[in-house]
């Protein structure tokens, strides 16, 4: 690395880490906050609270156990008609048109309620209805997947209640999961109370994604599951921090040029407004760890209130260049008209938001932006 280039990157590298910390921070606070402050119902009305799950261990994923959380097995009345007719009577007996009207015990897994779980959430498990801030022994895992009727989620600590009570089931087992096959091919099963009921059958046509196998039942029956419900909470989604966090420490690392353009890691890192003020005001090295302390200095004058009024140094700024460019660009088919005058602004405006709804182009807009200035530079050294 260019040692010229070392304190740019120490105090880029230094500054984004420390917000992108604090912003971790403040949401788990937010999550905290939630949990002690607003009632189950508001909690189930937002989607980021689901009780009465029933859980599974159903695989491991490396050191992690996949936990699977979903709702008790419900029992559905239905009628259909012997001549293959309506299936919406309610009671039992005859139609206007002489049809005779057959009802029917269905036993289904329910659909989850509304919810804001995705994967790569933060979530705790609880066991019963006690609060996470309250409870004795609370697991925390990520959502590893989600499906209408389950979420699965990764924890490194298995709840001592799902130790013995859930089988991991063998890879014959796991190529039998009701969920994963055809619905027409899917087994009957009888619950632990098919004997009270009236008939137990699977929807004719293989339409109905409500029926699961013998190896759900067998768990229900064996594990006393039906006794035992769990709530799970919803934290903080980790997944863009980790990858703003990794993308951070790639842009400052001493050798980017395998993963990056260094004219454009140069673009971005000397043009960072912290190491240009620390220069202006002859702030030394040992400042850096205690910059905002010169934003402080209460005797001293505000010199940046001088420089940000000026008009900016743009030495490598060329219109005719730009020009060039930008034409270019239109005749590969890469830009518009509003995305060429966001690059246009956002070259000769000091702040410049580049908004819209999916599939507008602001992130090809964005990648022109930074070519753009990198051909800028390139020209004019």
């Amino acid at each position: 690395v260019d040692p010229a280039a070392y304190p740019h990157l120490v105090d880029y590298s230094d500054h984004f880490s420390s917000l992108l910390e604090e912003e971790v921070l403040v949401k788990d606070e937010m999550a905290v906050e939630r949990l002690r402050n607003w009632t189950n119902a508001r909690l189930e009305s937002e989607g980021i609270l689901i009780r009465g799950l029933e859980a599974k261990h159903t695989h491991r994923i490396l050191k992690e156990k996949i936990v699977r959380l979903q709702l008790p097995i419900e029992t559905v009345r239905r009628n259909s008609t012997d001549a293959g007719g309506d299936k919406d009577g309610d009671v039992d007996g005859e139609e206007g048109d002489g049809q005779q009207v057959e009802s029917r015990l269905v036993y289904r897994r329910p659909y989850l309620p509304f919810h804001q779980f995705s994967r790569g959430d933060a979530v705790t498990l609880t066991l019963g209805e006690q609060n996470p801030l309250d409870a004795m022994d609370r697991y925390e895992g990520v959502v590893h997947e989600k499906h209408p009727k389950y979420i699965d989620i990764a924890v490194m600590d298995l709840p001592p209640e799902l130790w013995k009570k859930n089988r991991i089931p063998n890879k014959q087992q796991q190529q039998q999961d009701p969920d994963d096959q055809d619905p027409a091919e899917r087994k009957l099963f009888r619950p632990a109370d098919a004997d009270t009921a009236d008939t137990v059958e699977e929807d004719e046509l293989g339409q109905d994604d409500d029926t699961q196998g013998q190896e759900d039942i067998d768990d229900n029956n064996n594990n006393n599951n039906r006794t035992v419900s769990w709530r799970l909470d919803m934290f903080e989604n980790r997944v863009s921090h980790d990858r703003m966090i990794t993308a951070l420490a790639e842009l400052t690392a001493p050798n980017v040029s395998d993963k990056m353009a260094p004219d454009l890691r140069d673009a971005l890192v000397y043009s960072f407004i912290q190491t240009v003020i620390k220069h202006k005001m002859g702030v030394g090295e040992d400042a850096s760890t205690d910059f905002y302390a010169v934003f402080r200095r209460g005797d001293d004058p505000a010199p940046w209130n001088e420089w940000f009024s000026q008009p900016a140094n743009r030495w490598w700024y060329s219109a005719e260049r730009l020009d060039a460019i930008l034409d270019m660009a239109k005749r590969q088919g890469l830009v518009d008209q509003s995305q060429e005058e966001a690059v246009r602004r956002s070259l000769t405006q000091r702040v410049t938001l580049i908004q819209g709804p999916p599939g507008t182009g602001k992130t090809r807009t964005s990648c022109l932006l930074l070519g753009s200035i990198v051909a800028l530079m390139k020209a004019a050294r």
